[in-house]
C-alpha cells in the first residue's frame, strides 16, 4: 500500500472532468442541423450556410434563447425570459409556427412537423440538432487546451466572430443572465490564449488574426 495525497486526488478528478466536458462540448458542437451565431445580430444557418429567415421579430430571439438554454428548453420559461407582458398562448403559439417555417426552409430532410412536434406539455421539443457559435467556440477552446495541434480549429472559430455578443439586437435576458458576459469572456480567453500560443512560435499572421477576434468582441 501507498499513501494517497488528497491534492493529488483532486488534480486527478479535475483533470478528468476536465476532459470529459471537453468530449461532451465536441460531441455536442459537431452533429447540428442548424447554427446559431450570436457574436454579431444573432441569424441561422444550416450546414451550407444558407440562412433561415423569420416573418416574426420575436422568432428569431425565441430561437437564440432556445439555444443557450438546451437544458431547460420550456414554453414557461422562454415565455418569461423574452416577454415583459403576459403573452397569449395564440401569439406565442404564431410565433412558434414562425420558427417552425424558418427552420424547415432550411433543413429539407425533416417536415414542419418534425422540425416542431407539438406537444401538450410545458416542454419545447425542436426536432433538430441545433447548436450555437457560442458552443463550438467553446468546444474549440477545451479541445485547444487539451491539445495545441487543433490551433487551426481553434481560429477558425474565433474568424467567424463578427462583432459584440446580440450586437443590436437588444437582447434583455441575455444581459440579466450573463449569457452576454459568458460569450465575451469565453472569446476573450480564446483570443489570449491562441495569440499567445501562436507568437512564443513566431506565427505572426495566427496572432494578429487572433488578437483581432478578441478585439471585435471587446472593442
Amino acid at each position: 500500500s501507498h499513501e494517497v495525497v488528497g491534492d493529488d486526488i483532486d488534480a486527478k478528478v479535475d483533470s478528468f472532468l476536465e476532459e470529459k466536458k471537453c468530449h461532451e462540448l465536441i460531441s455536442n458542437s459537431s452533429g447540428w442541423d442548424i447554427i446559431i451565431r450570436m457574436y454579431s445580430y444573432p441569424s441561422v444557418e444550416n450546414r451550407d450556410g444558407q440562412c433561415a429567415r423569420f416573418a416574426k421579430r420575436r422568432s428569431l430571439e425565441v430561437l437564440s434563447w432556445l439555444g443557450m438554454n438546451q437544458d431547460r428548453p420550456r414554453r414557461s420559461a422562454v415565455r418569461t425570459a423574452i416577454w415583459d407582458i403576459e403573452i397569449t398562448d395564440a401569439s406565442f403559439s404564431t410565433v412558434l409556427s414562425d420558427v417552425r417555417r424558418g427552420i424547415s426552409d432550411v433543413v429539407s430532410h425533416r417536415s414542419r412537423q418534425q422540425v416542431l412536434p407539438p406537444t401538450f406539455t410545458d416542454v419545447i421539443e425542436l426536432g433538430v440538432a441545433v447548436t450555437t457559435d457560442f458552443e463550438v467556440l467553446s468546444a474549440a477552446l477545451s479541445a485547444f487546451r487539451q491539445d495545441q495541434s487543433t490551433a487551426t480549429a481553434l481560429l477558425k472559430e474565433l474568424n467567424s466572430i463578427r462583432d459584440i455578443p446580440f450586437a443590436g439586437a437588444n437582447y434583455m435576458w441575455a444581459d440579466l443572465v450573463g449569457t452576454t458576459t459568458r460569450m465575451v469572456v469565453t472569446a476573450v480567453h480564446a483570443s489570449r490564449e491562441l495569440a499567445e500560443w501562436a507568437r512564443d512560435r513566431g506565427k505572426t499572421d495566427v496572432c494578429m488574426a487572433a488578437a483581432n477576434a478578441g478585439l471585435r468582441v471587446v472593442p
